[in-house]
């Protein structure tokens, strides 16, 4: 990591811990991470396990997206807890057309992570996507 790098982590660092509201860091986070991994959108989807449904509740394109958390990747992600990255998401059985077809959005690459409380429950997914050329 260079002097740069650090100088700019350190910032990043010192704007999260000044902030005391959840949406204005959570638009913080979903900038600097969006940045930093030159992702195209970044998504942030809350987890309501009694209706088995994945709501956004932030992204960077600002569109409200709601769907069975049972189907896609973030669905998958939910789900089982684990991480998934894959590569050509249009060709992949996870992918979940429907939400590229909503947006006009078109997926190359996705990285989904799960949220996770204190107690490691699953309530939310943060979805990172890469478009096709």
């Amino acid at each position: 990591m260079t002097e740069t790098d650090k100088s700019v982590l350190l910032a990043v660092i010192r704007r999260m811990h000044s902030e005391r509201e959840l949406a204005p860091l959570l638009h913080l986070l979903t900038r600097e991470i969006k940045e930093l991994l030159r992702a195209d959108l970044v998504s942030i989807f809350g987890f309501d396990r009694e209706r088995c449904e994945l709501r956004s509740f932030l992204s960077t394109d600002n569109q409200e997206i709601r769907f069975d958390a049972r189907l896609g990747v973030a669905g998958a992600v939910a789900m089982s807890g684990e991480s998934v990255n894959i590569d050509d998401a249009p060709n992949h059985p996870l992918f979940f057309t429907v939400v590229d077809s909503q947006t006009g959005y078109r997926t190359k690459t996705v990285l989904a992570v799960p949220i996770k409380n204190l107690r490691e429950e699953v309530i939310g997914v943060c979805v990172f996507d890469f478009t096709l050329g």
